[in-house]
């Protein structure tokens, strides 16, 4: 074999190797991807860079509007959406094996750091079981 062939051959290894798929993926997989991300990680500590929170509020109905005590009764729901870099794995250098092949994770509330949201201005009657949310005033807020 001559030179040429030689190093053809070798980097031809070298492009097939580095071309690998990432594993396809398993449960094992995934469990191995969640042990590492929360292992060091904690939902109490906020991450250590600015975080851009998206509120978006959907409204259902409009229950009661009163001009003369000047309140507004509305029904809908919250979407909140963040970027926590601490919860990435796309990049397969911070991370000890490709997990790429898994595109999304659940997990709890209970798991993951949640921004604060403060609504200021809230009127409230009675912190009622059934509203199913509690409004802090302004006063309350540190």
């Amino acid at each position: 074999m001559d030179i040429h062939t030689f190093i053809t051959f070798i980097l031809l290894g070298v492009v097939q190797t580095t071309n690998a798929s990432p594993p396809s993926y398993s449960i094992e997989l995934e469990e191995s991807l969640r042990t590492e991300l929360f292992t060091s990680y904690t939902a109490q500590q906020r991450p250590t860079q600015k975080v851009r929170v998206g509120i978006r509020f959907h409204l259902l109905t409009v229950n009661d509007l009163n001009i003369k005590d000047q309140t507004l009764s509305l029904s809908g729901y919250l979407t909140m959406d963040w970027w926590d870099t601490r919860l990435t794995w796309e990049n397969t250098n911070d991370t000890s094996q490709d997990y790429t092949s898994i595109n999304f994770l659940f997990a709890t509330e209970d798991y993951v750091w949640r921004p604060a949201i403060i609504i200021e201005n809230a009127y409230l009657l009675d912190r009622d079981a059934k509203s199913g949310f509690n409004v802090l005033p302004e006063e309350a807020t540190p």
